[in-house]
């Protein structure tokens, strides 16, 4: 029999942000999602790695999504103290993964949404840049942009297929997103109450159009990035462990075919207050 563990969940807001202090001020609760699939050996670096303190956040959690892994990935981020864990009975796919974390971050209260890669593909510390045009209610959506035309980790057809993928996708959107496949990218609590990822390969594009038709604000930010050149991925993910640049042909097809229209991470040790659930 499998067991289900779940915290008691916040009461569900309305659009905006969802808790007050003792003395009535409203606060803002920030939780970072990582999608995961057998990343136990790369999960404690990128938890070490993520902010503790944000201007304008007063509270920061940490949501692993568990997309069927067969190593330890849950147990360990149960250690690290990682106080919202939701684990697939069965590998669903990156998209998928993406999806439940969005829906169990609203559910658990989140006012803002981080969704980063657990492999280190992105610099924990950006993460701090890269919520501020929502701290500061500048933007809906933000994301994280690697720079890809002067970035020394991709080779040159990598770079090629990247502009001319992401000058599809805005095209496909209205937005003026120049790195549309980055998965590193935050959202208000409006946002991600309004988009529902309808792919089952890649949320990224996705995403974007629907934000561009349902005209929500879409910014980017510079991020660093230590992605390097076209390797594959060895997460084994579905839709993740392809090659980057299969993703970009296959989200241009994509974009193409819609065009018509406080301290959250300890040492490690066991967290008797994280939630656990089996889906």
């Amino acid at each position: 029999m499998v067991s289900v563990f779940l915290s008691e969940l916040d009461e569900e807001q309305g659009i905006g942000y969802s808790g007050h202090d003792e003395r009535g001020r409203v606060t803002v609760r920030l939780i970072i999602q990582i999608p995961c699939l057998n990343e136990a050996d790369h999960l404690p670096a990128t938890l070490a790695a993520l902010p503790r303190q944000i201007p304008g956040v007063d509270t920061i959690e940490v949501l692993i999504i568990d997309d069927g892994s067969n190593d330890n990935t849950s147990e360990i981020a149960r250690q690290w103290g990682v106080q919202h864990i939701v684990r697939h009975r069965r590998n669903r796919g990156l998209a998928a993964a993406f999806q439940t974390g969005i829906d169990r971050a609203l559910a658990a209260g989140a006012d803002i949404i981080v969704n980063t890669d657990a492999d280190g593909q992105y610099e924990g510390g950006d993460i701090i840049d890269l919520v501020q045009p929502v701290v500061r209610g500048e933007a809906d959506i933000v994301i994280g942009d690697r720079g890809v035309a002067e970035n020394i980790h991709f080779g040159p057809f990598k770079r090629l297929l990247q502009r001319v993928g992401s000058g599809v996708v805005r095209r496909a959107s209205g937005t003026t997103i120049t790195d549309a496949v980055s998965g590193f990218r935050a959202m208000s609590r409006e946002a991600a109450q309004r988009i529902t990822i309808t792919t089952e390969f890649s949320y990224t594009t996705d995403m974007l159009i629907q934000a561009g038709r349902k005209r929500l604000s879409v910014v980017s930010v510079p991020i660093r990035s230590t992605m390097c050149g076209c390797v594959v991925r060895k997460s084994g993910m579905r839709g993740a462990s392809r090659s980057s640049c299969c993703r970009m042909r296959k989200n241009v097809t994509m974009a193409v075919e819609s065009r018509p229209a406080a301290s959250i991470i300890r040492s490690p040790a066991r967290s008797a207050s994280a939630s656990c659930a089996r889906l």
